[in-house]
C-alpha cells in the first residue's frame, strides 16, 4: 500500500448522497460541502437517488436525480466503447441531463466532479466552466494491483481494464481545470 490504512471510524448515520460520511472519500466530501455554505460560497449538488440516502433537510440545494449506477453485468454489455468499467457504470443520461439543466439555472463558477466514474461528464456541458476532479484513488493502480492475485483468464480481464482505466484516467485529468489528489504519492501518479 503506498500509505498505512486509517484507522476504523466510528458509526455514523447515513447522510446525504452520494453516500454516507462513515469513511474515506464520503467522510471528507460531507465535511466539505456543508462548510461551503458556511463560507458565504453558493453550493447545489447533484446526487444520484440509487447511490446513497436522501436526506430530508440537507444544509444545501440538492437536486436528487432519479437513477441508479448499472450493474457491473450492465456496464461490461458497454465494453465496446472503450470506457473503462467503473465509469461506464455511471454513465447515465439522467446525470447528463441533470447537469445541464443545473449549469443553465444556476450558472456555477466551477463544476467539481467527485471521483472518476464521473469523469465521462467532463464532455458536457460545452462551454467555459472548469470542471473540478477529486481524485480520491487511481483506480488503474487499484485494478494493477487486484490483477496480479487473480486466476489467470481473469488477471489477463484485469490488466486490460487497468490499461483502459490509466488512458482514461489521464484523458480525464487533461480535460479538468483542476485535479484534486488525496496523497502525493496519488498526485504524482495522477
Amino acid at each position: 500500500p503506498l500509505w498505512p490504512p486509517p484507522p476504523p471510524a466510528a458509526p455514523a448515520a447515513p447522510g446525504p448522497p452520494p453516500s454516507p460520511p462513515t469513511r474515506g472519500g464520503g467522510g471528507t466530501r460531507h465535511g466539505l460541502v456543508p462548510a461551503l455554505p458556511a463560507a458565504r460560497v453558493d453550493v447545489r449538488v447533484l446526487a444520484l437517488r440509487g447511490a446513497g440516502e436522501v436526506p430530508r433537510d440537507a444544509p444545501y440545494p440538492l437536486h436528487v436525480v432519479e437513477g441508479a449506477p448499472r450493474s457491473w453485468l450492465g456496464a461490461a454489455a458497454r465494453r465496446s466503447t472503450g470506457t473503462p468499467l467503473l465509469v461506464a457504470r455511471y454513465e447515465l443520461r439522467e446525470l447528463a441531463t441533470a447537469l445541464e439543466a443545473e449549469v443553465a439555472s444556476f450558472a456555477p463558477q466551477v463544476v467539481h466532479l467527485e471521483q472518476l466514474h464521473l469523469a465521462w461528464l467532463l464532455r458536457r456541458p460545452p462551454g467555459t466552466i472548469p470542471f473540478l476532479l477529486r481524485e480520491q484513488n487511481v483506480e488503474s493502480l487499484l485494478l494493477a494491483r487486484v490483477s496480479r492475485v487473480l486466476p489467470l483468464p481473469l488477471r489477463w480481464l484485469g490488466r486490460w481494464e487497468s490499461r483502459r482505466t490509466r488512458r482514461f484516467e489521464r484523458q480525464a485529468c487533461e480535460s479538468a481545470a483542476v485535479v484534486a489528489a488525496i496523497s502525493e504519492p496519488d498526485a504524482a501518479s495522477l
